[in-house]
């Protein structure tokens, strides 16, 4: 009997051990899958967990969420590797856990701060792949969120040392803050994703608070890409038209651009401003990229079926190209074989490439220089506001410089802009580079920029955008074959001939009214 009862307990024994263990494997599994390994910060699911918690245990209590989005994160991890992405990334949270620290409600009493657990102190949390953020259960009296996002923006203004390196990385703050019971986790995440987008649109290192206005953006952002997609599909709604590029030296047209215009079935007239940067965002750019391309030299080829050699020889149709189509391997044959398709010259095409995009990386170097050996003629865009410096000009492999708008507005009254433009001009010239000066609008300003060397000019001054059938009517087609000159408009300069093309604008007829900028909407790129 004795020995019975001890085999008894031995069992019993042994399935209490059992069952503590399995209690420890599902607490094991149960942390793992809501933490993330590489940080040890809580993932979205025991932050959705956390505001839910809160909602039921605390309603009425102020919380907020501050989100980190990392800036061009990727970038580090396809130039340097994932391992010292993640070894970034594991700084990065490391650094913000002592900032929600800082920003504590106890963060002077390091007793108190030790008992402080669970839905009562701050917690980091990876919400995505390049973003972290800090939840706030109980929001401290007195704080300003502006000074915690603040806060978290400074982490980052000390480089990493990682794998013997020195990297700098930037980003932006969102945050929103709500009272507890309120409003739901999924919405809380929304919210907050709201406000970093935000904060990305106002440039790299700003921070946003979260505002209802910011969930009908994104809502409208959402249609406008939709819509979009369709579109790019079936190819409708898209047309191209161009602006005039005109020497004010030889009072001739030197070429034009090509600008994307959207019209859609029930919006009408969307502006570029609203859908570039939305394809530019998305993979939608690099389609709506190859019929801009396809239709501008189809175009082109259909002008110079009509025109003399003389006009043929000088006249460029310029295309924008955005970031992601420099980054693709087919954009240079795609182009080859558009212009063998459509026996265009490469010199008849120039492509422009804005100086707002990074144009250092090996990826946009490589295209770059099979464009040129293509024959195609590069220009820098939006000179002077962007990555680029004089100094770049030396290892981009562009022949054309065109100045920014922003330089150009009150030159003729502005002793520095004029010392600006006037070095760009000097640089250009000794580097054997054209210059063209962008959205001229006032007659003192294109002539202010004649007498500081500039030769060619783009702007409502010359003319808007036209669709391609005005364009060649008033820009393209010899005064013979019209009875009677078109009386000046409000909508462009006269027709003139395709050989010389004269503006009466510059030199003999200064006084002929400038195109108004009332006829159209404003004028954007078409990338």
């Amino acid at each position: 009997m004795p020995l019975l009862l001890l085999g008894g307990a031995h069992f019993t024994r042994q399935a209490m051990l059992q069952e503590r263990a399995l209690h420890r494997r599902d607490a094991r599994n149960w942390r793992q899958a809501r933490r993330d390994p590489l940080t040890l910060a809580d993932n979205r699911q025991a932050l959705k967990e956390a505001i839910a918690r809160l909602n039921r245990v605390r309603p009425g209590v102020k919380a907020a969420l501050f989100v980190l989005d990392l800036h061009e994160f990727q970038r580090i991890n396809d130039a340097c590797g994932h391992r010292v992405g993640d070894d970034v990334l594991r700084e990065a949270g490391q650094r913000l856990r002592s900032t929600a620290f800082a920003h504590s409600l106890h963060a002077d009493d390091s007793a108190v701060h030790s008992r402080m657990r669970g839905m009562h102190a701050p917690r980091l949390v990876r919400v995505g792949s390049d973003e972290l953020g800090i939840w706030f259960p109980l929001w401290p009296v007195g704080k300003s969120p502006s000074d915690v996002a603040r806060d978290m923006l400074l982490v980052l203004r000390k480089p990493f040392a990682v794998a013997g390196l020195q990297l700098y990385v930037r980003g932006n703050v969102g945050y929103v803050m709500h009272t507890a019971g309120q409003v739901s986790a999924s919405d809380w995440l929304t919210h907050a994703n709201a406000a970093t987008q935000q904060a990305k649109r106002l440039g790299v290192g700003r921070h946003a608070a979260f505002e209802p206005e910011q969930i009908d953006a994104l809502v409208k952002r959402l249609g406008i890409q939709q819509a979009l997609q369709a579109c790019v599909c079936d190819g409708s709604g898209f047309t191209l038209e161009y602006q005039p590029i005109v020497s004010m030296e030889l009072k001739t047209l030197m070429g034009c651009e090509a600008l994307l215009r959207w019209k859609h079935p029930e919006w009408g007239d969307v502006s570029p401003a609203s859908f570039i940067p939305i394809a530019e965002g998305s993979d939608l750019i690099r389609p709506l990229g190859r019929w801009v391309l396809r239709r501008a030299i189809q175009q082109m080829a259909a002008w110079r079926a009509q025109m003399p050699v003389a006009a043929m020889l000088r006249l460029k149709v310029s295309v924008n190209l955005s970031r992601a189509q420099l980054h693709d391997p087919e954009l240079a044959p795609l182009i080859e074989q558009l212009l063998a398709e459509y026996e265009v010259p490469a010199s008849a095409l120039r492509l422009e490439v804005t100086e707002s995009l990074p144009l250092d990386d090996p990826d946009s170097l490589a295209t770059l220089e099979r464009l040129r050996q293509l024959g195609t003629t590069l220009a820098l865009d939006d000179f002077g506001t962007g990555y680029s410096s004089l100094a770049a000009l030396l290892n981009l492999p562009v022949r054309c410089v065109k100045i920014d708008r922003e330089f150009i507005s009150g030159i003729d009254t502005c002793p520095y802009r004029q010392a600006l433009v006037s070095s760009v001009v000097r640089v250009a010239e000794v580097m054997g580079l054209e210059v063209v000066a962008e959205g001229i609008e006032q007659e003192a300003e294109a002539r202010k920029l004649q007498a500081l060397g500039c030769r060619q000019i783009q702007g409502w001054y010359v003319s808007r955008a036209l669709p391609p059938d005005v364009f060649a009517q008033r820009w393209l087609q010899a005064p013979a074959a019209q009875s009677e000159p078109e009386p000046e408009t409000n909508h462009a300069p006269s027709s003139c001939d395709p050989s010389a093309c004269t503006l009466n604008r510059f030199g003999s007829c200064p006084t002929v009214t400038p195109a108004s900028r009332t006829a159209d909407p404003v004028s954007a790129p078409s990338f």
